[in-house]
């Protein structure tokens, strides 16, 4: 059975056709890369792309980044997100070591290592508060943070990751 990592990239906020997106993939326990820089095929001329990912092992925590191209800029060009199994988010069940990736604001693509990053969360309608774990480097640019129990009672989790001299990373969690 095929299994495919899919993801849609936009210019001025409108689907982005006809680009030769390229995927990368990192293996998060040994830091490996899985995938290097694979072109990705247009689904049905509709903005989104795919890549096959059969090959993978599954059982490993692997992550991905999509480049769009130079023709899409700043938050438009790129996409991260998670490969494998996908498991659904409970409402107030603590979540360990949700990965994420910091990016360098100068060029909005390079992979920022050795920062300290702060972590920001918004449950529902309350404020932005400090989040209560800190969150540790992982490699390559990856980072990681574990959510409390007391984190994660919310339908809606905002988290807001920033640090000097990178982009800041917004990641929305959906609770079931």
């Amino acid at each position: 059975m095929s299994e495919y990592v899919y993801c849609s990239f936009t210019d001025a906020a409108t689907p982005a056709i006809g680009l030769s997106p390229v995927l990368d993939a990192w293996d998060l326990s040994d830091s490996s890369r899985e995938i290097d820089s694979a072109s990705m095929t247009n689904v049905a001329s509709s903005g989104f792309y795919s890549y096959d990912i059969s090959s993978l092992d599954m059982s490993k925590p692997l992550v991905f980044r999509a480049d769009g191209g130079e023709a899409l800029v700043g938050f438009e060009r790129w996409r991260w997100g998670g490969i494998g199994a996908f498991r659904a988010l409970r409402r107030n069940v603590a979540l360990d070591n949700l990965p994420f990736q910091m990016v360098l604001s100068t060029d909005h693509v390079t992979p920022a290592t050795g920062k300290t990053v702060t972590a920001k969360i918004k449950k529902d309608a309350g404020p932005f508060a400090t989040c209560t774990n800190a969150v540790s480097e992982i490699s390559s640019g990856w980072y990681e943070i574990s959510l409390t129990k007391t984190e994660r009672d919310a339908d809606t989790t905002l988290l807001s990751f920033t640090a000097t001299g990178c982009d800041t990373r917004g990641i929305v969690l959906l609770s079931e």
